[in-house]
């Protein structure tokens, strides 16, 4: 099975204001915590192949890689990011929310 960048719904399906509502209506910080690390493990982890050390970010105390994408005729940016740690890949998933399948532009 091949990874398919473009796959990923965070930022069209599944927007940053969509999580914004969500963690606003969660009313304590556990709750809120679990929120983000199931939103991290809806993310697809990168195939071992794809975790190399030009993808690797650098300064994270977890594991962090990042795959990126650019359409240049619909000018559309597809990211995709796994981690090690469940917290860190929710916190990114929300990152994604607000950036994946967008302009570069803004």
């Amino acid at each position: 099975m091949s990874f398919d960048i473009r796959s990923i719904k965070l930022g069209k399906d599944v927007t940053a204001e969509d999580i914004a509502e969500d963690l606003e209506f969660l009313d304590d910080w556990e709750e809120r915590y679990r929120y983000i690390i199931d939103l991290g493990k809806q993310l697809p982890g990168l195939p071992d192949d794809l975790k190399t050390e030009d993808r690797f970010v650098r300064g994270c105390q977890s594991q962090v890689w990042l795959e990126t994408d650019y359409d240049s005729d619909a000018d559309t940016l597809y990211l995709a990011v796994d981690s090690d740690a469940l917290i860190v890949k929710g916190l990114a998933a929300i990152v994604l929310s607000a950036l994946n399948q967008q302009s570069p532009q803004g």
